[in-house]
């Protein structure tokens, strides 16, 4: 009777594994759109700003404008593009992680710990971890690369919140 029984449920399965399939196919749910994601700066990557989306950046005093380059996945930093109008000015502030800057077009004024440096195009600057700094645009716009090394996160000095 046992036999019998593991035999007969043997041959069901058997035939369910070689049924075929539905007549009509299961009708598709609603499309997930999933943004894209950013261009990745840890292989080769080429960018130019007359291509750029420019937008405000909320974080800084108006009339600021950036456009990203690509994000960093493994420290979440990122590197992007920035426009200042001429006599723009980012008040004193510091960043957890190390930025650098590399001027593209105008004079930038980084004020870092009290020193002022004059960039014009093509100069660099690294700003290390928590030093306090400002950034001032010349009497022409100013175009910069930023690079941040980490999540970028900005910390206004002598502002109370």
């Amino acid at each position: 009777m046992q036999k019998t029984l593991t035999l007969a449920m043997t041959m069901a399965l058997c035939g369910l594994a070689h049924a075929e399939p539905p007549k009509t196919p299961p009708k598709p749910g609603p499309a997930i759109k999933v943004p894209p994601m950013p261009p990745q700066i840890d292989g080769t990557l080429f960018s130019d700003p007359s291509t750029a989306k420019w937008e405000p950046i909320a974080t800084l005093p108006k009339g600021a404008m950036g456009a990203l380059i690509g994000t960093e996945p493994a420290d979440s930093g990122m590197a992007g593009w920035l426009k200042f109008p001429a006599g723009y000015h980012v008040p004193m502030s510091w960043e957890t992680h190390i930025t650098n800057y590399t001027v593209v077009a105008g004079q930038l004024t980084i004020t870092s710990n009290g020193q002022k440096h004059l960039l014009g195009p093509g100069g660099f600057a690294i700003v290390t971890s928590k030093d306090k700094h400002e950034l001032r645009c010349g009497a022409t716009e100013c175009l910069v690369v930023v690079r941040h090394f980490g999540p970028p996160d900005l910390h206004w000095v002598g502002v109370k919140k």
